[in-house]
């Protein structure tokens, strides 16, 4: 049993090895070819930052040039993968901001449907709009573009921040925590099966808010969840 388990774990190793070996020439030479076609086709793709992209496809030609003249395989292979990491950066990111921008529109109708009470429709217009001004934003960055890759990417990098921000306060309302239980109520005695019934109290009339549908009590003439005057019916 001992000498299966040192086989199997050998085994594992001379895998681990294998795959960590030096990297193809050749393979890295497709993958780029791969990710240069890709870029090529983004530039049509969003003419806003045609400029941005062709400046970073002429950066990453000139690296992978470069690395064709290296003797030494695995150094050959490293560079090439540089280069190819050089291509698609602008278009990454316009594509992360314009799924934030999606699930932004999405989440900001989920969210109006979700406000039952006249206070949650309240703080769900005031985010939708919120949102809304955010997405304007958003498209209207996307829209002007940039000619320079650095400052494509800081730009899209800003817009993206902007989104996260409004999608966390989103996700905050949908998803709202749960609250924790204190040990002390924890610790609170099960009621017995047959619990002797209390006296019975007298209550006092109270009205219904026509608004928010919340119970106040009689004395009352604004309602205490939404502050909505008591009407006479």
């Amino acid at each position: 049993m001992k000498n299966l388990l040192l086989s199997c774990l050998f085994t594992v190793m001379v895998a681990s090895i294998v795959g960590c070996g030096p990297k193809d020439p050749k393979k890295e030479a497709a993958n780029y070819q791969s990710a240069l076609t890709k870029a090529k086709a983004s530039t049509s793709k969003y003419p806003s930052f045609k400029a941005a992209i062709e400046k970073e496809i002429a950066n990453a030609e000139a690296k992978f040039k470069s690395a064709e003249s290296i003797a030494e395989p695995e150094e050959k292979a490293k560079a090439i993968s540089s280069a190819k990491y050089m291509l698609n950066k602008t278009a990454s990111k316009i594509e992360d901001v314009k799924s934030k921008v999606s699930a932004i529109k999405t989440k900001s109708l989920e969210l109006t449907g979700k406000s039952s009470s006249f206070t949650d429709l309240s703080k769900s217009k005031a985010v939708t709009q919120q949102a809304k001004d955010i997405i304007l934003q958003a498209e209207s960055k996307l829209n002007t573009g940039a000619k320079d890759p650095a400052l494509a990417i800081e730009m899209l990098k800003e817009a993206e921040k902007e989104l996260d921000a409004v999608l966390k306060i989103i996700d905050g309302i949908l998803k709202p925590s749960k609250p924790k239980t204190t040990s002390s109520e924890s610790s609170k005695p099960v009621p017995a099966s047959n619990p002797t019934p209390a006296p019975a109290t007298t209550v006092a009339k109270q009205w219904a808010c026509s608004y928010c549908k919340s119970m106040n009590k009689a004395d009352t003439v604004k309602c205490g969840s939404c502050s909505a005057p008591k009407t006479k019916k």
